[in-house]
């Protein structure tokens, strides 16, 4: 029998027990869950606020889906989940339970091919991993708000700085976004590399690990590391969020942007939006009904997918991604054995 576990959002998504969830009764009551829950929304249940992924087992079979949980923005504090309006749609839309489920790619391709998970929600850098891979199908990519479904990142510097150039950063810090993100870390390596500025060249961190890197939870806060934090100077930017920013203005408390905090040194290469895959052991019916959901272009489409940064979705195609696999496969230095893609496109 499957273990019934549940989770809440706590800081950093921590996982809990439903045992020790119910062991909080010694200090929180039901009636404090029930005001939590009617604080975040008419929407959101108690038991989405302690089980965002939908992981207590239903009487129904659900329908499953993958994600990797590291990379997508987590929400304030008692709040949904990103994925929770979609989650909901989708449960409402096809009278069926719908879980997502935390993943890394490597078990979202081998839950795939088993026909486990029917579909699995995935960035760019997470797709290098099930591209090729002829149990796995590509539905559909993300559309963004600037009407794409791609998105670029800036690579940008303190304005008061004085580094004028890629050239310049060798020997200096730089802030990246989430490690393993597919505009804010594999793209800008790339951006770096094409401008002579090999890894090796950028001054690592002592902490968590001696010699690492300097990754961010968030591209926010990889931009407020270069703005306002002594001693780095450099780092990536989406592009889209930085044109969204006033010309002049920003400060730290309360934390604010502007482009005239910031110098652009270089762009990254066009990084496709968010996947969804399905597998090929999915019910055929199942996948046309859900990609019809995502391409829907209405108001109620865009607010089901705005927390994940996204208006709605619009057909795959693998020629989408075919620039940018080789790039990540490099970065994060993925098995060999991962084929060039020629998953099948569903119309």
């Amino acid at each position: 029998m499957r273990r019934v576990r549940s989770t809440t959002w706590i800081g950093r998504c921590s996982f809990l027990s439903l045992g020790s969830f119910l062991s909080l009764g010694s200090f929180l009551s039901l009636g404090s869950v029930l005001g939590l829950a009617s604080c975040a929304g008419p929407e959101v249940s108690v038991i989405r606020l302690i089980d965002p992924f939908g992981l207590i087992v239903p009487a129904q079979t659900p329908v499953r889906i993958g994600i990797n949980r590291v990379h997508v923005p987590l929400p304030p504090l008692f709040e949904p989940a990103p994925w929770h309006s979609f989650q909901n749609t989708l449960w409402k839309n096809l009278d069926r339970p719908v879980q997502f489920e935390p993943l890394r790619p490597f078990q979202m391709r081998q839950h795939l091919r088993e026909g486990r998970i029917e579909f699995a929600l995935v960035n760019a850098a997470e797709y290098a991993e099930l591209a090729g891979d002829p149990a796995i199908e590509l539905v559909a990519v993300g559309v963004n708000p600037g009407g794409t479904s791609q998105r670029r990142g800036l690579i940008v510097t303190d304005a008061k700085s004085d580094i004028r150039s890629l050239a310049d950063i060798k020997g200096k810090r730089f802030s990246f976004g989430p490690e393993g993100d597919a505009v804010l870390h594999v793209a800008a390596v790339d951006a770096l590399a094409r401008g002579g500025v090999k890894l090796d060249d950028i001054a690592k961190e002592l902490l968590p690990l001696p010699g690492s890197l300097q990754h961010h939870v968030s591209g926010l806060e990889a931009a407020k590391a270069v703005a306002f934090e002594p001693g780095i100077n450099v780092g990536v930017v989406d592009k889209m969020v930085y044109e969204s920013w006033p010309e002049q203005g920003g400060s730290l408390l309360p934390l604010k942007f502007s482009r005239g905090l910031f110098r652009v040194l270089g762009e990254t290469i066009d990084v496709p939006e968010l996947a969804l895959v399905a597998s090929t052991q999915a019910d055929p019916a199942l996948v046309d009904t859900v990609k019809q959901m995502c391409m829907g272009q209405d108001d109620k489409t865009r607010a089901i997918f705005s927390p994940l940064g996204l208006d709605r979705f619009a057909s795959g195609d693998p020629e989408q991604f075919k620039a940018f696999l080789p790039i990540a496969r490099k970065v994060l230095a993925l098995d060999e054995a991962i084929e060039e893609p020629t998953p099948s496109k569903i119309e």
